[in-house]
């Protein structure tokens, strides 16, 4: 349960998350753990979807979001960095997005 890992505090060097935060039922709390068990100065690395810059892509977005809901159920509209702001003891250190922003990649450092 990624919510509520069984590993100790700073317990790793990195952890990462691969098209996983649209589809944890409570991705607040996988990045709460994230940050616990990753050790001072350790990263915490998520590629996943999100909202895109590009105005066709958002088209595009808006037209997929609903089908991700009801048959993936994934939750391509989630906004990680909003949620990641919520969880205490990391900063942002890089972002890159692709294909007009509805890809990312961004990396956190726990302080």
């Amino acid at each position: 349960d990624v919510s509520s890992l069984s590993f100790s505090d700073s317990h790793f060097d990195s952890a990462i998350a691969s098209f996983a935060m649209t589809t944890f039922p409570d991705p607040l709390a996988a990045l709460s753990e994230m940050a616990r068990v990753v050790k001072p100065g350790g990263k915490i690395v998520v590629l996943d979807t999100g909202k895109p810059d590009n105005r066709l892509m958002r088209i595009t977005h808006r037209t997929m979001t609903p089908v991700a809901r009801l048959f993936g159920r994934t939750y391509i509209d989630r906004d990680i960095e909003a949620l990641a702001a919520q969880v205490q003891g990391i900063k942002k250190l890089k972002e890159r997005r692709h294909y007009g922003g509805m890809v990312y990649c961004i990396v956190w450092e726990k302080i």
